[in-house]
């Protein structure tokens, strides 16, 4: 398995409507729409950005409409991935590009102790212990992606001080895949 960072990722994306899934108030610079739950943070986009709030399980975007969907750290905090990935292959047209960057599962161990660590400080934690690279391969698989390559990206941080008495990381994949046509 080889070793990619997302910059080298977005590089080869190609020009035309580039949608980044949880975008937050800081997203790619190529994303020509940022799809948030939150509004307040939708506001502080770049003028470059088109903002729209919507739940990526249920995508406010027309079937066959995006060149490429980007999501950085969003898996983990969604509960039912095959419906996200099943709504992402539907929104992209045929060929277009998925980019998926998150993190691989950590020891459960530790997923628990910066789990307990979290709630005694008051925060919510993850839904899931990260994302397993070759589940998730399965899940691109059957909603309709084709040529899917899955890299080492580095590492992730899952929680740091002060919110937990130490660091919490996990391996990071950058996930890429195709969508098929149907």
């Amino acid at each position: 398995m080889s070793s990619v960072n997302l910059s080298d990722a977005l590089d080869e994306l190609t020009a035309g409507t580039i949608i980044e899934l949880g975008c937050g108030a800081d997203p790619v610079p190529c994303a020509t729409v940022g799809i948030d739950l939150d509004p307040t943070t939708l506001r502080r986009l770049p003028a470059t950005t088109h903002a729209v709030v919507g739940d990526a399980h249920a995508l406010p975007i027309g079937s066959g409409r995006a060149d490429a969907i980007i999501a950085r750290g969003l898996l983990h905090h969604c509960a039912d991935l095959a419906r996200l990935l099943g709504e992402a292959r539907r929104c992209l047209r045929p060929d277009g590009r998925l980019l998926v960057l998150d993190c691989a599962p950590m020891p459960a161990p530790d997923f628990e102790e910066m789990t307990h660590q979290l709630h005694a400080a008051g925060h919510t934690s993850e839904p899931r212990n990260g994302i397993d690279p070759n589940q998730l391969r399965e899940l691109l698989r059957e909603v309709g992606f084709d040529e899917i390559i899955s890299d080492l990206s580095g590492t992730w941080t899952n929680a740091t001080p002060p919110f937990t008495d130490r660091t919490f990381r996990s391996p990071a994949f950058l996930h890429r895949a195709v969508a098929g046509r149907r």
